[in-house]
């Protein structure tokens, strides 16, 4: 879940210093070509070494929500200038960030803030009067348009006279944010038959086990792919061993790192909380 995503991404400096003590001292061509000189970069989450570009603008938006908390509290109170604040914030966003790297919030703040606004719609529309059948077509429909839209995108660009709502560059692209934002909204509706599929006990695990999905997956491909190139392994046997090898360590590291983690967090978090509230109250 979104919430354990923080928790998550804050033991990624193990996979860092895994993958530098490989390329110095076991396979200098490791596919993380973490090195001397961009090793402190991924440490402070700022690097771009494959798929590690995507932790500094996630990062960036934990400190960034709390913007949009803050926003979302004084709209319950009824105050409408925090809203303001924030549209004015999000349009320098969206002017900064086709002219930033890649690893910068701007440069993807489209996403992030169409994800909160769609969670935050969802928490105000507890019970919204869709049918279960019209739920399931949405959600199909929407996945549709996201996946089929680049392809849309790049044929339209050309005869469209440069209309800037279909550019190709989907990530300042109104159209395909929009889609984005209301996929995650259907997606987080309780009803509907796809609703159900991803509430089964193994896709929720594999939910549990996504951040360590994303990060282990090259490794195995990049092990599979040199065994194939070597005569060692077929490549039928190169994709199972890439599914499995990596579903199953993605649940040793949950299990044996993640999960610890997560319990050692809270844990520590509720004890101040307590703490501060004894304070609070004079006990």
């Amino acid at each position: 879940s979104p919430s354990r995503r923080p928790l998550k991404t804050s033991h990624v400096s193990n996979y860092i210093i895994l993958s530098y003590l490989i390329v110095k001292l076991v396979d200098h061509a490791f596919i993380y070509q973490i090195n001397n000189g961009n090793i402190i970069r991924h440490l402070l989450f700022a690097g771009n070494v494959e798929v590690f570009w995507s932790i500094p603008p996630e990062c960036q938006f934990y400190m960034f929500f709390i913007l949009f908390w803050w926003v979302s509290s004084r709209d319950l109170k009824g105050q409408r200038l925090p809203w303001l604040i924030l549209f004015l914030v999000s349009l320098i966003m969206f002017i900064l960030g086709p002219h930033l790297p890649g690893t910068s919030l701007p440069s993807k703040y489209g996403f992030f803030i169409g994800g909160a606004l769609a969670g935050l719609l969802r928490q105000r529309l507890k019970h919204p009067s869709i049918s279960s059948a019209a739920v399931s077509l949405s959600q199909v429909a929407l996945f549709a348009c996201v996946v089929s839209y680049p392809a849309f995108a790049a044929t339209i660009v050309p005869h469209s006279g440069g209309l800037e709502i279909f550019r190709t560059d989907i990530y300042f692209s109104p159209v395909y944010i929009a889609l984005t934002t209301a996929l995650v909204y259907a997606m987080s509706l309780g009803t509907g038959w796809i609703s159900r599929f991803f509430s089964l006990g193994f896709m929720r695990r594999l939910g549990y086990w996504s951040f360590s999905i994303y990060i282990l997956h090259d490794p195995m491909i990049y092990l599979a792919t040199s065994a194939i190139g070597k005569r060692l392994m077929n490549p039928v046997v190169g994709e199972l061993f890439v599914v499995v090898t990596t579903l199953v360590l993605a649940a040793v590291v949950h299990k044996q790192v993640e999960a610890p983690l997560q319990k050692l967090i809270k844990s520590a978090g509720a004890k101040v909380e307590t703490s501060r509230l004894i304070k609070f109250r004079g006990v």
